[in-house]
Order: structure tokens, then sequence, then C-alpha cells
């Protein structure tokens, strides 16, 4: 078995670099693998191992949790009916790029229940970069659309989106 096989350290290139930790995320392993993978990450030099696995793979979690792994968050699925009601008669519309600079206020300290901040060896101020960069990202290409939900032409939300293949649902990236 050659573990790189099952790495990807392309897919947090970005958290490694923000957050100034070498951190990698493991893909296609199952829980005969694991050890000898998260063995392997940790002689090469590895902080952290990420990953996503479905909720349904009860086995993997508790073989994953028995290897040091924590459970921190699920994906966020919405998925909306479409009407022909234009976007401008509700509180959310498009992003503009005068939003920027208000978002960006909006995500300093807004994800504190997310896993990276709530991990004591991370500097809070490198987690806050970390989102002020997903915002600007997806703001700038990165998301399908950015949706900004206002009060008195004051932004008080967002949300960055992305259809997933043909499926007529989005997947959030980020939720306030």
């Amino acid at each position: 078995m050659n573990y790189k096989d099952y790495l990807d350290t392309k897919k947090t290139e970005f958290e490694s670099g923000i957050l100034s930790k070498k951190i990698v995320s493991i893909k296609n392993f199952n829980s005969d693998n694991l050890n000898k993978i998260v063995e392997e990450c940790r002689k090469s030099g590895f902080d952290y191992i990420v990953c996503q696995i479905g909720i349904g793979k009860a086995e993997l979690i508790k073989a994953m949790v028995s290897n040091g792994f924590r459970i921190f968050g699920l994906p966020v699925i919405l998925k909306a009916k479409l009407n022909k009601k234009p976007m401008e008669e509700s509180r959310i519309r498009k992003y503009k790029k005068a939003d920027l600079n208000e978002l960006k206020k909006i995500s300093k300290g807004a994800f504190l229940n997310s896993h990276w901040y709530n991990n004591k060896h991370l500097k809070k101020g490198n987690v806050d970069n970390l989102y002020i960069k997903w915002l600007e990202n997806c703001c700038n290409g990165g998301a399908e659309i950015v949706l900004v939900y206002e009060e008195n032409d004051k932004a008080l939300g967002y949300v960055a989106c992305t259809k997933k293949k043909d499926v007529c649902r989005y997947a959030a990236r980020l939720i306030f």
C-alpha cells in the first residue's frame, strides 16, 4: 500500500498556508487501512488530517474516532424551490462589490462554533483570516452565487453557494 495514494494536499493547501499548519485531506480509505494512513501521516510531519465522509458510514466513523479523529461539523445542504419572483422584492439579494467590506466585518468572529475556532492550537486571528479569505474567494467567482441578507440597506449576513453538477440544489459554503 502506498499511503500517498490516499492523501490530497491540494485540497488543504489554502488552509495550511493561512493557518501555518501542515494539513492533509485523506480520501478513498477504509477502516482496514486507516491505522497505517494515520501512522504514515504522523511520520511525514502532518499536524492534522481532515476528511469528509457520509454520515451513514457508522463503522468507519467509529474506527476514525478510535484513531483520534473528532467530529467537527457536517456539510450543510440547502434546497430551494425556485419561483419567478424577483429577488429585489425580498430582503435577500445578490452580492455587490460594495458589500465586501461589510461582509468581512460580519465574517470576523462569526464562526465561533466551527472546528477551526475550537482548535486550541490555532490562533483566532489566523482563523478570522481564513474565513475572510474564503469570503473574498467566493465573492470573486469562487462561488456560483453569493446572496446577502439586508435590513435598512445594511448587510446582516450572507451565504455563498455552488451548484453541484446537475442536481437542483445548492451546497452552502458559509452561512450566517
